[in-house]
């Protein structure tokens, strides 16, 4: 029977092939979305457990390859610990968070929330986009991203998203990806104006149960270690079963000669 961490490492694989293409050979999985070439977490390299001896030659290649794709960055990630040797490199730690069912819950506000089924409702998606992130991001980029990832929420069988409506105007959004009883919350996020009111967490709970209705044993969630979220996941059932580690490269594109 796989670990826990084993069906976690699936599950994640699996999340990302549902917007990237790959390339894969005995040491890595190389993701890329073509749609969207300047989003970290499409365009990644996973480096596989077994090639852990091999790593500084593997960041070094994979640097070399984003330069001469014209990328911008270079980003890898793996399940065990990056060194931080390459010159200019970020590194990230983000700890697996799988839910106990021990959460007590708390009340929240009324709110409805509903599964993204329509053009229309990635419309709505796009605009909560640029409201959340706008300013850090810029709209074009928001564009891309809403849209890009709207074609395959509407394509049945891969990743749902879903939506935080107070009225007729949409406050949150969330992901959920399930495969093989295993369930996926990503992209969790709410505007600004409506953090710390518990609209959140009411979207967090109903996720929760849209993937228990739909069979799933294990569900859980990544966050990034230095962020105060997962102080409010830890007091919503969900306890820490591991971490998986990134390091992000910024990458210089290589110049052809004309002659």
């Amino acid at each position: 029977m796989p670990s826990i961490h084993q069906v976690l490492i699936a599950c994640e694989t699996a999340y990302s092939r549902c917007f990237s293409r790959v390339f894969e050979d005995a040491q890595r999985l190389r993701f890329r979305n073509p749609d969207i070439p300047d989003m970290y977490d499409h365009n990644y390299t996973y480096i596989k457990q077994s090639a852990a001896d091999a790593v500084e030659d593997i960041l070094r290649q994979e640097r070399t390859f984003c330069e001469a794709e014209s990328l911008g960055f270079c980003k890898v990630s793996a399940d065990f610990p990056l060194p931080d040797t390459l010159h200019g490199a970020e590194l990230e730690t983000l700890g697996y968070y799988v839910y106990t069912g021990r959460d007590n819950r708390v009340p929240t506000p009324a709110c409805t929330i509903q599964k993204v089924s329509s053009l229309t409702m990635v419309d709505a998606l796009y605009r909560m986009d640029v409201a959340a992130d706008g300013a850090r991001l810029g709209e074009d980029f928001c564009r891309r991203r809403a849209y890009g990832r709207g074609k395959v929420y509407l394509q049945p069988g891969l990743v749902d998203s879903y939506l935080c409506f107070l009225g007729n105007r949409v406050i949150g959004s969330c992901d959920l990806f399930i495969a093989d009883s295993t369930a996926k919350i990503e992209d969790f996020g709410v505007v600004p104006a409506m953090r710390g009111k518990g609209y959140g967490t009411a979207l967090l709970y109903r996720l929760i149960d849209i993937a228990a209705e739909n069979g799933a044993s294990v569900i859980y969630l990544t966050t990034d270690e230095d962020d105060t979220a997962k102080d409010m996941y830890l007091k919503r059932g969900f306890e820490k079963v591991g971490e998986k580690y990134a390091v992000l490269l910024r990458t210089e594109p290589v110049i052809q000669d004309d002659f």
